[in-house]
């Protein structure tokens, strides 16, 4: 008995261990990239209002949209994980090189379309005008190639994270967003010598920071794996893949997309503070999240690599663990956001008005978050199980249900989060009752 406790308090250190050198360096290439972004949109606002503007819509769009499709990676996460665990490397160089290509054409059609259309776009789509749509214009015509770099990018990072070497994930974050600083300073405001391009020098810096990332992240890779250029051509596992992704897709869409504009929609009809309180606070959740998503992505790499290898019994084990790190990380960050509030608040905006409602509220906000963390851990299990579908459908009826309850009985943000909490909750519930029968099945 004794015997049996000690082999499982190592194996359980053993899956700590392997958690934590998946997740963390991707907490700090997130942590590195949020502090970057914050200091690129200072540089630009330094520019004109019109520049400030353009580039921060054009930025906030393309951004969103790379997160939706982001979610190729996280399919290929799961899938090339499956094939590692069954020490299936040919069959795993041929999955990555097929996602590559896959990704950059997504990415490339994309590119081009925004290239050839970013004018009407931005002038129909968003009814912009004068010096702002040229500012927005110049911008897009550049960092439109963001989109297939970071769709490859991603691809690339899931090979990293699949062979326990995330920590080169983050030294290319760390790398891209030092180039990009650097750019900005040269490009934006013509130092050094260099033309003065103003908003299209913020593109161009962002543009060549992430060319460069995904070049350095292609030449650590060569020790890993060996992409060869047959691969690319496999129409007929590209379907397949596809299909596979679809559910992702959809999980992101749902989430990230229609969600979350939903609910804007209705917190903006109960005014102007309530609408910026709750703005404010889902930037500061934000932060609180970044541990959330590094270490449901490791969970996500290991169960795959369980259910790969069929060690179905370490699943939960890994769950558990997984769930034990996130807590302890909520508590933390928790702890000091709110014993901070008010100087944090303070740093972002003057309104004393503004200032008391969010230090009001804020506790609420963050502390539903630990049935987000729970809700997370669960769907990636199941994901990595082969169970996205059955993800994306209960999240859908939980979240449309929850929108409707929103609709009809929120009527202020202690009432929205509350019934938020309850959603987080639910979904938590359903999900781990699926988990549990799923690995009975198994």
């Amino acid at each position: 008995m004794r015997e049996r406790i000690i082999t499982m308090i190592i194996n359980k250190g053993q899956i700590i261990k392997e958690l934590n050198k998946i997740a963390l360096p991707l907490l700090l290439s997130s942590l590195t990239c949020v502090l970057m972004g914050l200091v690129d949109q200072a540089f630009v606002g330094h520019l004109t209002i019109y520049a400030y503007a353009g580039v921060g819509l054009v930025s906030s769009c393309i951004n969103s949209l790379i997160l939706t499709l982001s979610a190729m990676a996280l399919a290929f996460n799961i899938e090339g994980a499956k094939l590692k665990g069954q020490n299936a490397t040919y069959q795993l160089e041929e999955e990555t090189g097929n996602y590559i290509f896959l990704a950059f054409c997504i990415g490339s059609g994309l590119c081009l379309i925004l290239i050839i259309f970013c004018k009407s776009i931005l002038k129909m789509g968003f009814s912009l005008e004068g010096q702002t749509l040229k500012e927005a214009v110049d911008y897009l015509l550049v960092y439109s190639f963001m989109i297939p770099l970071n769709l490859v990018n991603f691809i690339y990072s899931g090979l990293f994270k699949i062979y326990r070497q995330a920590k080169y994930i983050f030294y290319a974050a760390v790398l891209g967003n030092i180039i990009n600083l650097c750019l900005d300073y040269l490009l934006i405001f013509g130092n050094c010598g260099f033309p003065k391009m103003g908003s299209l020098g913020a593109a161009l810096g962002s543009v060549v920071a992430v060319f460069i990332c995904t070049c350095y992240l292609a030449f650590v890779l060569r020790k890993l794996v060996h992409i060869r250029p047959k691969y690319y051509l496999q129409k007929g596992k590209l379907q397949n893949i596809c299909k596979t992704i679809l559910p992702f897709w959809g999980q992101q869409v749902l989430e990230d997309i229609l969600f979350v504009t939903a609910l804007n929609a209705i917190i903006a009809r109960l005014g102007t503070l309530t609408l910026a309180t709750y703005t404010m606070l889902f930037q500061i959740s934000k932060l609180v999240q970044l541990p959330m998503r590094s270490y449901s992505t490791a969970n996500t790499t290991m169960v795959s690599e369980e259910v790969g290898s069929t060690r179905l019994m370490i699943i939960k084990t890994t769950q558990r663990c997984t769930l034990m790190l996130m807590v302890v990380w909520f508590s933390c960050l928790f702890s000091g956001l709110v014993f901070m509030k008010e100087h944090i608040i303070s740093c972002i905006t003057n309104d004393q008005e503004l200032i008391k409602t969010a230090c009001y509220y804020l506790p609420i906000a963050l502390g539903i978050q630990i049935f987000n963390y729970i809700f997370v851990v669960f769907k990636s299990t199941l994901q990595a199980l082969g169970k996205a579908p059955l993800v994306l459908k209960i999240a859908f009826l939980v979240n449309a249900g929850m929108l409707i309850l929103i609709l009809l009985m929120g009527r202020n943000l202690l009432t929205i989060y509350i019934l938020l909490g309850v959603s987080f909750f639910i979904n938590s519930l359903l999900l781990y009752v699926k988990v549990k029968r799923v690995l009975i099945n198994r």
